[in-house]
């Protein structure tokens, strides 16, 4: 949900979100838009690290890589399919950090809320 957070604050020329589950089966369609990705950064929600470990293993590695919901923000997973559990509040607080490392690393500009 933050993830779309950020593309909606952003506007999808800026950033997009890939589809992990079509990268890693090599769907062609995911796998053009890969080789047209100047940057990549993957966000793991919790300290199991799945996208980063999946994406390792195809021999992909993030310029930046954040995992840093339940370290750095705090927050507790809730669970499988349990996205909606969490508040606007946390939504936005993973959007804003997002947005922070982005800003960072890639120098994007224009964040609003």
């Amino acid at each position: 949900m933050a993830a779309f957070e950020v593309v909606r604050r952003l506007a999808h020329e800026t950033v997009g979100i890939c589809s992990l589950p079509a990268i890693l089966n090599q769907v062609r369609r995911q796998s053009a838009l890969m080789q047209h990705v100047e940057s990549l950064m993957v966000i793991d929600g919790c300290h199991n690290a799945c996208a980063k470990h999946l994406l390792a293993d195809k021999g992909i590695v993030p310029d930046v890589y954040l995992n840093f919901v339940e370290e750095n923000l705090h927050l507790t997973k809730q669970g499988p399919f349990s996205s909606l559990a969490f508040t606007n509040d946390d939504v936005n607080l993973v959007a804003d950090a997002i947005i922070a490392a982005g800003e960072q690393k890639f120098h994007w500009s224009g964040s609003s809320k």
